[in-house]
């Protein structure tokens, strides 16, 4: 004879512990999906890598920058390698050398086999301060056709360095003031260096339509524009062009003719419905270092004054689409908060400098962002600290956001 009040019992008993499996289930999708929708790319700018750190003064050229002058950069590494001395040679005011250069570039790799990186922005300034007297200095060679083909070395060597660090990525370079084969803050329309770095720069652009689109705009005055997803487009500018550094004509037409390149490239990213991810060198805003150095002049700005208006401009009317805005150049990093007369605000992360050249601490920054929505949702600063009372140099984070 069944016991019908024992079965109702089990059948209840069942009945809440599939409910349970079914929460857990639900909760562990949404978990998971919450995860999925989290994505990550790497932020690095000012390297100013100096190949020549090693050498000393002398009477005789610098050997490790005949070596360097004479063969491949795809040879350069044993060479480099066999010069190394990191417990003497990473330290404070000093550009990158070959040492800091390894261990950023191990670190950067150690953290994309953990968190798997989308992608990585370099934000400009690949070659070091003042090197064009150091190469004279070490190698005593004084033609504008050996010094050309030595810095170009140089920016084959970053970039190969970077593809074996991040094989699977895609890998977008700004150009910075430091980077040209002549003074500092030139752009020559469709010049030498722009047209050779096209084509090292190219090779980490994984992506086939990314890697023409690239091609077709970067040669002519250093900027560009990439789709990231369909939905999510990068925006490359060459702020030198900007800079009040630099006031000729040709610079002027080639200014404008960016900001005017920029606010179509805005309006086509809304009317396809795409989030938008800037990037560039030089910040916009004051420069609080020269304005110090050069107060009896008065607040000195990064951009030169129409410039800014005009960007600005762009910002405010196409707010709602722009995620977030990456400068580097000051060699510290900065959170600075768009305040907008309207709901949108644009919030811009300023990446430090691997170059620990102003007492810095070498540092590069992690971004988080969501695919959903493509807003940043956290981001991470990785520093590596030279303090002499530490045993041993190490890196360090810190998280914000």
């Amino acid at each position: 004879m069944w016991n019908f009040d024992y079965i109702a019992c089990m059948k209840k008993k069942q009945l809440i512990v599939s409910m349970i499996m079914l929460v857990i289930i639900i909760s562990f999708q949404t978990f998971t999906f919450a995860l999925d929708a989290n994505r990550k790319f790497v932020s690095v700018a000012d390297i100013h890598f100096d190949p020549l750190a090693s050498c000393s003064i002398s009477l005789h050229a610098c050997p490790l920058a005949a070596q360097l002058i004479k063969l491949p950069y795809q040879m350069w590494e044993d060479i480099l390698l066999s010069y190394d001395d990191q417990s003497q040679n990473v330290h404070y005011y000093h550009d990158t050398n070959y040492s800091l250069l390894k261990v950023t570039f191990n670190e950067i790799k150690r953290l994309d086999q953990k968190e798997r990186f989308e992608f990585a922005v370099v934000l400009g300034d690949i070659l070091a301060h003042r090197f064009r007297t150091e190469y004279i200095l070490y190698s005593h060679d004084y033609t504008q056709a050996g010094y050309q083909n030595f810095v170009r070395k140089i920016f084959q060597f970053i970039a190969m360095k970077f593809q074996q660090t991040l094989p699977s990525q895609s890998i977008y370079f700004a150009v910075g003031n430091n980077d040209t084969y002549d003074a500092d803050y030139t752009v020559k329309e469709n010049g030498i260096f722009l047209q050779q770095t096209a084509i090292t720069w190219s090779k980490l652009i994984l992506d086939k339509e990314n890697r023409n689109l690239f091609l077709q705009s970067f040669h002519q005055s250093g900027y560009y524009s990439v789709n990231l997803s369909p939905k999510y487009r990068l925006i490359v500018l060459n702020s030198v062009l900007f800079s009040a550094e630099i006031n000729d004509m040709q610079s002027k037409v080639l200014a404008l003719s960016q900001l005017d390149w920029l606010h179509q490239e805005l309006m086509k990213s809304k009317l396809e419905h795409q989030k938008v991810l800037l990037a560039f060198h030089i910040p916009v805003g004051i420069n609080v270092v020269g304005t110090l150095k050069n107060y009896l002049n008065g607040v000195q700005e990064f951009w030169q004054p129409t410039y800014t208006t005009i960007f600005n401009d762009n910002i405010k009317e196409y707010a709602s689409i722009i995620s977030a805005i990456l400068p580097a150049h000051i060699h510290r990093e900065e959170l600075q908060l768009g305040m907008l007369s309207q709901p949108s605000t644009v919030n811009t992360f300023i990446t430090p400098s691997i170059s620990p050249i102003f007492g810095n601490n070498p540092s590069f920054k992690v971004f988080s962002y969501d695919v959903q929505n493509y807003q940043l949702t956290d981001t991470e600063t990785y520093y590596y600290r030279l303090d002499k009372s530490l045993k041993a140099c190490f890196w360090e984070k810190r998280v914000y956001l």
